[in-house]
C-alpha cells in the first residue's frame, strides 16, 4: 500500500463480500493510516472505515453505548479484521459537516458547537476511570498524573515530536515554537488539574448539522480527560474565519460561569497549535507553517 492505507477496488470487493450484493463505494477519506467510504445498503446510509489499530473504533463504540443519550452519536455496527487492517462499519449521518459550512462562508453554528461541548463536559467520568489525557476504551485510563504533565510532555520529550529534527524542516520557525512553549507556561495554572470530558478531536470534519440542528459527533479516538475548554479552542482556531470564532467564543462564555474561560481557551489555542505546527513540519506543510504565526495573532488581539 503506497498512497492509501487500502485501494477502493479492494475496499469494495470486501465490502461487496460482507453484504453479498454489488456495492458501489464512494471514497470520503483516504490516507496511510485510515481511510474511509460511503455506500447505501437496504436503502440505509452506512459508512465503511479501515485503520492500521482498532483504538479509535473501540473509543466510538464506546462513546455510542454511553454517551448517545446526551449528544448525538452514530451507533457502530460491526468491527473486525480485513487482511492485515481493522474495519468499522456505522450508520451514516445526515446533513453537512462544519468545514461544509466554513467552505460555504457560513459562520452561523458557532453556539450550536458551544452546547455541544458544554454537554460533553457534563457528561460524568467513571470512577474507575483514572488520569488525564487521552484515555483508553479498555481501561478507560489515561496515561498522565496531571493535566500540565500531560500538555508540557510534549515538548519536553520526544512523545509525539523530535523537534531537533523538526528544526530542519524548511519553513520550521524555532523562535515561534518558544514563543508557544512560553505562553503554555504562563497559562498552565489557569487549567491545571481541571478534569472534564472531552472529544478531543471537535469541530470541522467531526460534526455534522442539519435544520439548525447537531446531527451527529463522529471521531471519538482522541476523547480526553483534561479542559474542556480546549475543544472551544480548537473551533476558535480551525475556523478560517479567526475573528468570527473569537468574538463567537468571548460573547458565548462570558455569559456562563467557567472561571478564567479566556485564559483557558488562550492556552489550548496555543497548545493546539504546538501539535499543529508540529505535524505540519513533520508532513512538509510549508504554507501551513509560515502561516501559523499570523494565525495565532488574529486570535490574540481579542484575547488578550
Amino acid at each position: 500500500m503506497s498512497d492509501t492505507l487500502i485501494s477502493q477496488l479492494d475496499s469494495t470487493k470486501f465490502i461487496s463480500d460482507y453484504h453479498s450484493s454489488d456495492i458501489e463505494l464512494v471514497e470520503i477519506e483516504g490516507g496511510n493510516h485510515s481511510a474511509a467510504f460511503s455506500y447505501t445498503f437496504k436503502n440505509k446510509g452506512l459508512i465503511l472505515r479501515f485503520n492500521e489499530t482498532d483504538f479509535g473504533f473501540k473509543k466510538d463504540e464506546y462513546a455510542y453505548n454511553h454517551y448517545s443519550k446526551y449528544v448525538p452519536i452514530p451507533r457502530i455496527l460491526e468491527t473486525g479484521t480485513y487482511k492485515d487492517l481493522y474495519f468499522c462499519i456505522s450508520e451514516k449521518i445526515r446533513g453537512h459537516s462544519i468545514r461544509d459550512e466554513y467552505n460555504q462562508n457560513n459562520f452561523t453554528s458557532f453556539n450550536l458547537q458551544f452546547d455541544a461541548i458544554e454537554k460533553i463536559a457534563k457528561i460524568d467520568i467513571p470512577k474507575e476511570a483514572q488520569g488525564f489525557g487521552e484515555w483508553n476504551s479498555t481501561t478507560l485510563h489515561a496515561p498522565f498524573s496531571s493535566l500540565t504533565e500531560s500538555i508540557v510532555k510534549v515538548f519536553e520529550s520526544d512523545i509525539y515530536f523530535n523537534w531537533n529534527e523538526l528544526e530542519k524542516i524548511e519553513g520550521f520557525d524555532p523562535a515561534f515554537i518558544e514563543y508557544l512553549k512560553g505562553r503554555i507556561q504562563d497559562l498552565l495554572s489557569y487549567s491545571d488539574n481541571i478534569r472534564e470530558l472531552r472529544h478531543g478531536d471537535f469541530g470541522t470534519g467531526n460534526v455534522f448539522i442539519e435544520n439548525n440542528t447537531i446531527q451527529g459527533i463522529i471521531d471519538w479516538h482522541k476523547a480526553a480527560y483534561d479542559d474542556h475548554l480546549f475543544d472551544v479552542s480548537r473551533v476558535v482556531l480551525y475556523c478560517p474565519n479567526r475573528d468570527a470564532s473569537s468574538k463567537a467564543a468571548l460573547n458565548y462564555y462570558q455569559n456562563l460561569s467557567h472561571e478564567n474561560y479566556k485564559e483557558r481557551i488562550l492556552l489550548g489555542v496555543y497548545f493546539t497549535m504546538l501539535i499543529n505546527y508540529g505535524y505540519a513540519a513533520k508532513a512538509g506543510m510549508t504554507k501551513s507553517l509560515e502561516s501559523s504565526p499570523s494565525r495565532i495573532k488574529e486570535i490574540e488581539k481579542y484575547f488578550l
